[in-house]
This record gives structure tokens, C-alpha cells and sequence, in this order.
């Protein structure tokens, strides 16, 4: 008996340019679109990349909205004959920094912080009863000829707690926590900027002096270490901070303690969106810039211009 065997084809349909177009949208919109910065988160995050110049306004932080000021202090790491090292600790969770020059990176320290050198102390100690930093950052130059300079500056953003008060350590010790390094002479030319990177617990309100009580679990801090310079030079510190601040009540200035976070956004949200603009928005020698509105702008370092991939990149 013979049998005839037929073959179903495969039936196809194409798509018309329209129904393409249709499903490219539709594809696209299933993204997870909560951790794009709304107008407020972009506001916030300008701060964290641009203390020294940017717009102040409210801060994605929770609980009570404080009064917005931007503060910055001098100071100098003076070395003294045989000096050829120094460490330096910005906080601006707690508003306190640590400063001490050592003969050499194997020259045991203790850490110390005091805020007679931090941006505003003497106003918040005054008229604060609690303060949160909304960005900061720390300008960084040497004080040596450009012939004679030597030495390397390591730096990053670091955990308080690896740098806690009254740490016995040495400068080598600390050396192994930061994440990046430039040359003495490059820092010369080109002042370093190192841009505070804050902790989840950096939206919480501190006290206006001393450490006390505080949870420095994950808080984070500037460290900065100078090994190898010219003995009896140092170095120029630039300390900046926008502080949200309460006011004590004798001053007349009203608080309102009701006030909700403007934005979907928190820290976490934030840092994620400036690193995948640039891994490196936290430091740069010389000026850079970087847009975080919705179009991309070409932005620049003192030396030129950042390339075309960086210039195109954009929020969405």
C-alpha cells in the first residue's frame, strides 16, 4: 500500500515598518526606569559632583529638611625639618578632619580629629544643633618648585570606620585603602580634587562638634597620604562642604520638621547614576566637568576636552 506524505509549511508573516517601530517601543519601555534621577535627584547629584560651584537646593536625604550653606577652610600640611610625609582625613559627615606630617610613611600615628580646621565650624558650632553634608570634596596642591618636586599622593574614599578616631596606624599602613595615586609634580601643575563618595549612613544628621555616639558603620571619609616629598615643604588644603543644618532654638530662625524627601531617589540611586556617567566623577587634576541634565554636553579637564564617547553619554 503506498501512502502520500505532505509536509506542512511554515506559515510566516512580516512585519510592516510600523508594527517594527511598535515593538522596538514596547521593548524598550519594559526597562526598569526607578532608578532614573527625576528633577530633584539631578539637582542633588550636581552637588555631589560640583560642591564648589553648583545651585543649592533640597537634598534627597529623609526625615527633616534643614537649612541649605556652603562652607570652605585653608589649611596647609606644613613640613618641618625631616618631614617628608603627610596624612590628611576630610569627614564631612561629623564636619572634622585630621591632619599630621610624619618623617616617614613608617613614622607610627595616632588619629585625632579636630574641626577647627573643617568648612564652617565656627557657625555650625554656633548655630546648628545637628548638620548632613550634601557634597564636599577636598583640592589638594603642593608647596614645591616644579624642578626639585618628588613624591606621590594616594587618595580615595574610604570607610570612618577604617580611619576611626584614635586609630594606632602608620602612614604605609593607610596607603593600602586608597584606590588611586598621582605624582607630586602632576598635583603641581594640575590641583588635585578628590569629591566625597558619601555612605548610606552619610544622610543622617550628626552632632555639630566631636564624634560621640555617632555610627560610623557606613559613613565614609577623604583620605589623603603624601609619601616621598621634599623634606621642610608640604601641601595647600581647599576643604568645601554643603551643609543642611538645623538651627538651635535661640536664634529666632523657624525649623519645620515635617518635610518629606522631594525625590524617588536616595544616595545609593545617585552614586549609581554618576558612576555610570564616569567611573572617576570622584577626582580629577584640574577642572572637569561632567552634564547630568538630559542632554549631553561636551565637558572638559583644564588639559582639553573629554572624548566624544563621554560627551554622548546621557541620562535617560
Amino acid at each position: 500500500m503506498k501512502y502520500n506524505l505532505m509536509t506542512k509549511s511554515k506559515k510566516t508573516t512580516k512585519q510592516t515598518p510600523k508594527q517594527a517601530r511598535s515593538s522596538k517601543r514596547k521593548l524598550r519601555s519594559t526597562g526598569d526606569s526607578s532608578d532614573a534621577l527625576d528633577a530633584p535627584a539631578v539637582a542633588a547629584a550636581k552637588m555631589f559632583l560640583n560642591p564648589c560651584g553648583s545651585e543649592l537646593g533640597p537634598s534627597v536625604y529623609p526625615g527633616d529638611q534643614g537649612y541649605m550653606a556652603r562652607f570652605n577652610s585653608r589649611f596647609s600640611g606644613a613640613f618641618g625639618a625631616g618631614e617628608t610625609c603627610n596624612v590628611t582625613v576630610f569627614k564631612p559627615g561629623n564636619n572634622l578632619t585630621y591632619n599630621v606630617s610624619t618623617a616617614t610613611g613608617a613614622t607610627p600615628i595616632v588619629v585625632a580629629y579636630v574641626d577647627t580646621q573643617a568648612p564652617g565650624a565656627t557657625f555650625l558650632n554656633t548655630n546648628a544643633t545637628k548638620v548632613r553634608s550634601t557634597g564636599a570634596c577636598l583640592i589638594v596642591q603642593p608647596i614645591a618648585a616644579p624642578n626639585t618636586a618628588t613624591g606621590v599622593i594616594y587618595y580615595g574614599n574610604v570607610p570612618a570606620s577604617a580611619v576611626a578616631n584614635g586609630l594606632n596606624t602608620t602612614p604605609d599602613s593607610l596607603v593600602n585603602l586608597c584606590t588611586q595615586q598621582v605624582n607630586v609634580s602632576q598635583a603641581l601643575m594640575q590641583p588635585l580634587e578628590i569629591k566625597w563618595s558619601p555612605g548610606t549612613f552619610d544622610d543622617r544628621y550628626s552632632p555639630t562638634t566631636g564624634i560621640t555616639g555617632d555610627d560610623d558603620s557606613d559613613r565614609n571619609v577623604i583620605l589623603v597620604i603624601t609619601t616621598g616629598l621634599v623634606a621642610a615643604t608640604g601641601l595647600n588644603y581647599r576643604c568645601t562642604s554643603i551643609y543642611e543644618w538645623a538651627p538651635v532654638a535661640g536664634i529666632g530662625i523657624p525649623f519645620d520638621s515635617t518635610g518629606v524627601a522631594p525625590s524617588k531617589c536616595n544616595i545609593q540611586c545617585i552614586l549609581r547614576n554618576l558612576k555610570r556617567k564616569d567611573a572617576n566623577w570622584w577626582w580629577s587634576l584640574g577642572e572637569k566637568a561632567l552634564n547630568i541634565g538630559k542632554k549631553g554636553v561636551l565637558g572638559y579637564y583644564s588639559g582639553g576636552p573629554v572624548g566624544a564617547a563621554m560627551a554622548l553619554a546621557t541620562y535617560r
